[in-house]
């Protein structure tokens, strides 16, 4: 997920969370993602640190070690020690002095659903078979997940009693990039519950809970403006 839009994160970990805000070169992606500590097997930070990460990394380790395996990481002297099991990898930390906090906006989006993973995921996968681009259309009574190809189109409608929540008011029409989009919903698993936040010409905020609630990822699209 944050790995989709920076190759390099800072990380700020302290006795209450573990933290990452990220935002793509272009501005156009956001990542907030948090953990508390119970979301963790064990967690033991006695001061607040800054970890300069690259995240291919991390990923090359997740590759390694089979799913659902503990893996446990210290920091020490500028170095991150991962081990699990009978493997261990030690890997150097990146120096976070010019990675400073993105400027997260607080969009207060009026309009809100909460739905299945699972119907977000399939509108952007039949999305992404014909387009670059879904288009978002919602009002009070029904949300519409859209695509044009070059001869094709989709329309995907679900309909408000869909829904846990829905509580839209106004008429909202956006356009958003495919690519983005996929790489924010690929790890959600499909029957987690996700809010879906949305304005007009605003960006769309996606939010889910992970880690028994302890773990919450919140992403944020810029829309793109049609011109003409």
């Amino acid at each position: 997920m944050v790995s989709a839009i920076v190759d390099e994160t800072r990380a700020v970990v302290d006795e209450e969370e573990f933290r990452i805000e990220a935002v793509d070169s272009s501005n156009v992606a956001m990542v907030v993602l948090s953990v508390q500590p119970n979301g963790f097997d064990e967690y033991e930070v006695d001061e607040e640190k800054e970890l300069g990460l690259r995240l291919n990394k991390i990923q090359d380790l997740l590759r390694i070690v089979d799913k659902g395996v503990i893996i446990v990481l210290t920091e020490e002297d500028g170095r991150l020690r991962a081990e699990s099991g009978n493997l261990r990898q030690i890997m150097p930390l990146l120096d976070t002095e010019g990675m400073s906090a993105p400027d997260i906006p607080d969009l207060d989006l009026a309009s809100e659903v909460k739905m299945k993973a699972d119907f977000l995921q399939t509108g952007v996968k039949a999305a992404d078979s014909i387009s670059d681009h879904l288009k978002v259309k919602a009002d009070d009574m029904k949300l519409k997940f859209l695509a044009e190809g070059d001869q094709d189109e989709i329309d995907m409608t679900l309909y408000a009693d869909q829904f846990a929540t829905y509580k839209v008011e106004k008429e909202i029409e956006s356009m958003f990039a495919i690519d983005h989009l996929k790489d924010m919903v690929k790890p959600i698993s499909a029957n987690a519950p996700v809010f879906m936040r949305l304005g007009p010409d605003y960006p769309i905020e996606i939010e889910y809970h992970f880690a028994e609630g302890n773990g919450k990822a919140t992403m944020m699209l810029a829309p793109r403006i049609e011109s003409g």
